[in-house]
């Protein structure tokens, strides 16, 4: 791959201060259909591999992911009033799954990139459009999407070099969020309209709630899984809504990716609902 600068972005992204050059590699497939590609790589740089930064393995159950993929949409372009969903239907559980899957299997100095394949949703043409990106999971327990493809007119996924979503991408789309949801803001302020951060104990809990009352996509919901569960189908009431969040929080106070006060706080809250 092509070397490209790393400057001061968050600290997870450093190899060291300062700037440093370097190259993210491939080192495992996670999953290679015609719509899903899901691959970890790791950073090489001048003073060699990263040694720690992310919080990982981090266990997400496909429902969870699912859930919080279904609130990313974005506008086409700024002068743009439409509002498309980022992952369409078809592709959405198995990319939910898939992404899971890598977060699990990702170490501290790994993290997950991503490629999708959104069939047209505007014209009768059987076309395709490709969606990529990198995904990562701060110490904080905060969820990083940084896509350099939004519905790009691509009609096959890319298997050769890939820019790096984290300086620049090459979207004219403008994510649009919902309030839990934030664009990733630079030390200078500048806000990143492609990168996107969720703090998973703030919005995973109503993610699992969400994609628990929804029908969900066929290919998580059908295709055999020892992970998936029956919540992407099933719909709940909310004293099993409010289980299922309780639960997912703990998970996240186990995994050390929240700390004892914030895990407090929402469980105080969620208890009191």
């Amino acid at each position: 791959m092509t070397p490209s600068l790393r400057c001061s972005l968050p600290l997870l992204l450093l190899v060291s201060s300062g700037c440093t050059f370097g190259r993210w590699e491939r080192e495992r497939s996670v999953e290679a259909s015609s719509r899903v590609v899901v691959e970890l790589e790791s950073w090489t740089g001048e003073d060699g591999e990263m040694t720690s930064g992310f919080a990982h393995p981090v266990d997400l159950e496909p429902e969870v992911m699912l859930g919080l993929l279904q609130r990313l949409k974005y506008k086409p372009s700024r002068r743009s009033d439409d509002l498309v969903a980022v992952f369409a239907e078809v592709p959405i559980g198995l990319f939910a799954r898939a992404l899971s899957n890598a977060l699990s299997l990702a170490g501290p100095t790994q993290r997950v990139r991503f490629a999708v394949l959104n069939p047209d949703r505007v014209l009768f043409l059987p076309t395709s459009n490709l969606t990529r990106g990198v995904a990562f999971v701060e110490p904080a327990g905060v969820l990083n999407l940084a896509f350099d493809l939004i519905d790009s007119g691509d009609d096959e996924l890319e298997y050769g070099e890939w820019a790096n979503p984290v300086f620049r991408s090459r979207s004219d789309a403008v994510l649009v969020l919902p309030p839990e949801v934030r664009h990733y803001v630079e030390p200078d302020g500048n806000e990143r309209r492609t990168w996107v951060t969720m703090d998973l104990a703030e919005v995973a809990g109503d993610a699992v709630a969400d994609a628990a009352t929804e029908d969900g996509p066929e290919d998580l919901v059908t295709e055999p899984s020892d992970v998936v569960t029956d919540a992407a189908a099933t719909p709940t009431t909310p004293g099993d809504e409010r289980e299922i969040k309780l639960r997912f929080l703990e998970q996240l106070y186990r995994e050390g990716l929240i700390a004892e006060r914030a895990y407090q706080d929402k469980r105080k809250e969620l208890e009191q609902r």
